[in-house]
């Protein structure tokens, strides 16, 4: 079976619903060994997209099955070298000679030459391995990435994006890990885009089994990030994503929550949601942070 990727694979609604539509295609596959991921047609590539494909991979993995990857003439082999999610896909040997920079030993990890573009690569990091949390969300947080800020509303960013991490692990009910990758783009229109992944159950499916309360897949997104609510009996909920809503708002970011067969978006201080034709097997958080914003920021409680 092969599956080609289209030109244009964003992070927005469409770009997230083709990701759920391929992974209906390949839940709907009975008897095949070969699965083949065409790339040569992709051009246009949000690469924090990765952590999603991640998710898609590793369940083919479980199969007892790897993904295929071809790439005649793809522009985005040096993206998918330089943030290490080549790594996840098995690559015929007899295309080593044809693909320059790539090695049989898969040491495969190069920077852009042009230095435009700096990969925060693609992990797939464990759930126990809280060390490896910590580090990549300490990259993640680099002061180079983000507006100028205080350093008490650097800290307490970098407890909202560990507290998407603990969200990923806690509540998805899966032992495949959290799936993690990141760009920061071209100077001038330089966004920092980091996506969060998980292969769980997604927001319906938990808020049913923890509260009983049956809800459509948008609604359970829209309720999952409204604060003060949590599938955390007796703890206060949405408290490190309220922050960080203030911010995205005031910093012309977005961020973004694909669970199931709904799409949460927060852009322009507006929130929109889109229920999908497949469901995705898990949970996506993107952040999008404006890197060039000439705005200062802390805390309201350090004015």
């Amino acid at each position: 079976m092969t599956i080609s990727f289209p030109r244009t694979l964003r992070t927005h609604a469409a770009g997230v619903a083709w990701v759920a539509s391929i992974a209906a295609q390949m839940d709907a596959v009975v008897d095949c060994n070969d699965m083949f991921w065409d790339f040569s047609n992709l051009s246009d590539f949000d690469e924090n997209l990765c952590a999603a494909l991640g998710v898609l991979v590793s369940r083919w993995q479980a199969r007892n099955r790897c993904v295929q990857v071809r790439l005649n003439g793809a522009s985005v082999l040096p993206v998918i070298k330089r943030n290490s999610f080549l790594g996840e896909l098995e690559i015929p040997h007899a295309w080593y000679n044809h693909l320059p920079g790539l090695a049989p030993d898969r040491n495969i990890r190069i920077e852009d030459a042009n230095q435009q573009v700096h990969s925060l690569p693609y992990r797939r990091i464990k759930k126990t391995d809280v060390e490896a949390q910590a580090a990549y969300v300490s990259e993640v947080v680099n002061e180079d990435y983000w507006p100028r800020m205080t350093p008490a509303l650097k800290e307490a960013l970098t407890s909202c994006i560990l507290e998407v991490f603990n969200n990923a692990e806690e509540h998805s009910e899966s032992e495949a890990g959290v799936f993690v990758c990141g760009y920061v783009g071209k100077a001038g229109q330089r966004q920092l885009r980091i996506s969060i992944a998980d292969a769980g159950i997604g927001f319906r499916a938990k808020i049913e089994k923890a509260l009983g309360k049956k809800l459509s897949s948008c609604k359970a997104i829209v309720w999952g990030m409204t604060e003060g609510n949590t599938v955390r009996k007796g703890n206060p909920g949405g408290l490190g994503l309220k922050l960080l809503r203030e911010f995205i708002n005031k910093n012309d970011g977005k961020l973004s929550v694909l669970s199931d067969r709904g799409y949460w978006e927060l852009s322009a201080g507006k929130e929109r949601v889109k229920e999908l034709d497949n469901s995705f097997p898990g949970t996506l958080v993107t952040i999008v942070v404006n890197t060039d914003d000439p705005k200062s920021y802390r805390l309201v409680s350090e004015v």
